[in-house]
């Protein structure tokens, strides 16, 4: 949802997986209009919109190569769809989105296998949530900065198995 337009972002049309071509697009509440914000090759459905509404940060998921490696990037563009910069470049562990700080400065992102880590924006500084990487249940890739952006609110979700002898 992107406030400052009234504009609500989806990948149209029939939504879906990576796929060449995919067409990124804005339905106003105002009208129910859509305009045509970018068309990204492999765009995934993980897109956050920075707090002034002029960016967005997404992910893309590339098909397989010859030895059959998917690679991943995460990049930013702005809300008219112009390409701004890529901040994750293709590598074998996907990055993908997950919230900007209030004030836009730093952008939450989920790393496969390495679970949540923060960017500074300005300088593409990039360190992990937690250094904790023993317990990985922690790192499912969902997380909230408070209002104030003075911390990070993350879900840890576990796999338990009771056992009950008689």
């Amino acid at each position: 949802y992107v406030p400052s337009r009234r504009e609500i972002l989806h990948l149209y049309p029939g939504g879906g997986g990576p796929r060449a071509g995919a067409a990124l697009k804005a339905r106003s509440l105002a009208d129910g209009t859509d305009r045509a914000v970018a068309t990204v090759d492999y765009l995934t459905p993980r897109q956050v919109v920075s707090p002034d509404g002029k960016h967005i940060a997404y992910a893309t998921y590339f098909p397989a190569d010859a030895s059959g490696r998917r690679s991943c990037e995460m990049s930013l563009m702005s809300i008219d769809g112009q390409p701004e910069a890529v901040l994750v470049s293709k590598q074998q562990e996907c990055a993908a989105p997950t919230a900007f700080s209030p004030d836009g400065k730093f952008l939450l992102y989920s790393v496969e296998k390495k679970g949540l880590q923060v960017m500074n924006l300005e300088t593409r500084e990039s360190w992990p949530l937690h250094k904790d990487t023993s317990d990985e249940s922690w790192m499912e890739g969902w997380g909230r900065w408070s209002p104030d952006g003075t911390f990070i609110v993350t879900t840890k979700s576990s796999n338990s198995t009771e056992r009950l002898a008689w």
